[in-house]
């Protein structure tokens, strides 16, 4: 099917190359693209731009967590190839890196994403603004927890 080797491109693999200082950048800029959404109701775009933010937070702590409790650094595209959101959320959980209410909130919020990016077309109507600043919200959760731990561990 060469239709597809244009997409193919393991965006995974681009994350892991990113620099902090480029990062932020596309951060902001996805954001920002976010917050258009919000304004102009396109709830659907909004709800996969800031989960997908928030799930590279979720990344980044547990390969934070890897590195601290084992000493394994492994690039974050191994975590995206080997490792469930939900393994993640609960080992994070039970180990003290996120608070447990927090912890329930995201498994939920796993839990809807699956339902909502597997059975989207049953549901159009189920993308609303109520889900997209739910997920915000947990975005700027888990975001906070980690730029507090890097501060108190890296002083960065």
């Amino acid at each position: 099917m060469g239709v597809f080797k244009r997409f193919y491109n393991d965006l995974r693999k681009e994350r892991t190359l990113v620099e902090n200082k480029e990062l932020g950048r596309i951060y902001t800029s996805v954001i920002e693209k976010y917050n258009e959404c919000m304004d102009s109701e396109e709830y659907i775009n909004s709800f996969i731009l800031i989960q997908s933010l928030m799930e590279d937070r979720l990344y980044v702590m547990y390969q934070l967590y890897k590195y601290e409790t084992e000493g394994n650094w492994y690039e974050l595209e191994t975590y995206h190839k080997m490792v469930d959101l939900k393994r993640i959320v609960n080992e994070l959980g039970n180990n003290q890196w996120i608070p447990q209410e927090l912890k329930r909130n995201l498994i939920t919020g796993v839990e809807i994403r699956n339902k909502h990016i597997h059975f989207s077309f049953m549901g159009l109507e189920s993308y609303d603004k109520d889900l997209s600043e739910s997920f915000y919200y947990l975005f700027r959760e888990v975001d906070k927890l980690l730029q507090k731990h890097k501060q108190s561990v890296y002083n960065v």
